[in-house]
């Protein structure tokens, strides 16, 4: 099985501990973290673990971040001390400052581009993390389960009001399984970044994996575990729809239970608010 996540200097403690997790449940699954602005003793730590590779991916991107992460380090300074500061920085702030958004959004956009990279160094088996997604238990029952592409559906509240606002912020693109072979997951990734061209709007990369995936059966988001299947590239590709609260949980203040929560997504910086150590340790 292989891994893949990203992130940068902020998602350094999630992707060790998820690296950690990772070689606790499939010590010789290959992990390879893409580098958005690692600190070289992160970069140098992570490289030097085994079955890791470390992919210097700021070379591939074309976006200066540095005047945004000047406005983002004067808001934390500013912030500093209030008890509502990492709620408002993983939740409200990229809106309220366009300039963060828009570096927001790009980044989001990378993540089909790393893995479809990923792709041509494995052959097949893959699972994309999220920067601060943690494995809390093994995962090889949803492995092997038979499809090609994965997703996670949030909630059946969540949906409902993701409709009312007439978007398709149904999924969470945070956890991803590929348990298939390297050509279909090209194949799919390759379709997820046409889409992502397409479209002019906030999570663009998390929309238009969506809407790919919703043309897979009528209905498909109706519940969980539903199938559909695309055809794409010359490959049919099998979809089946998995719920967040067993393979991308991110409820973390409402309790964890490794039996029933595989992978611990402490999205919104809520990895700045739980010590991840104690979380794995008593759930």
């Amino acid at each position: 099985m292989n891994f893949v996540t990203a992130g940068d200097s902020g998602f350094a403690e999630p992707i060790s501990w998820s690296l950690s997790q990772v070689q606790q449940y499939y010590p010789d699954a290959s992990f390879f973290v893409y580098d958005w602005g690692l600190e070289p003793e992160h970069h140098e730590e992570l490289s030097d673990a085994d079955n890791v590779t470390v992919v210097d991916w700021n070379e591939e991107m074309d976006y200066d971040v540095s005047a945004v992460e000047a406005i983002r380090g004067k808001l934390e300074s500013w912030l500093k001390g209030n008890r509502y500061s990492n709620f408002v920085l993983g939740n409200n702030l990229s809106y309220d400052y366009p300039a963060l958004n828009r570096r927001n959004e790009y980044l989001y956009s990378q993540k089909p581009h790393c893995i479809l990279d990923c792709v041509s160094r494995i052959d097949g088996d893959l699972v994309f993390l999220d920067g601060d997604a943690v494995l809390a238990n093994g995962i090889s029952e949803v492995m092997s389960m038979d499809f090609d592409v994965g997703v996670t559906l949030r909630p059946k509240e969540e949906i409902h009001a993701a409709r009312e606002r007439g978007n398709f912020h149904v999924l969470n693109a945070g956890v991803i399984y590929f348990p298939c072979s390297s050509e279909k997951i090209e194949a799919f990734v390759r379709e997820w970044i046409d889409r992502m061209a397409e479209l002019d709007c906030d999570l663009y990369e998390q929309t238009a994996l969506t809407q790919l995936i919703g043309e897979s059966s009528k209905g498909i988001y109706d519940d969980f575990y539903n199938d559909g299947s695309l055809h794409l590239k010359g490959y049919d590709i099998d979809v089946k729809i998995l719920p967040c609260d067993r393979y991308n949980y991110y409820k973390i203040e409402e309790g964890v239970n490794r039996e029933q929560n595989r992978v611990l997504h402490f999205k919104n910086k809520r990895f700045e608010r739980f010590d991840l150590r104690e979380v794995l340790d008593e759930s």
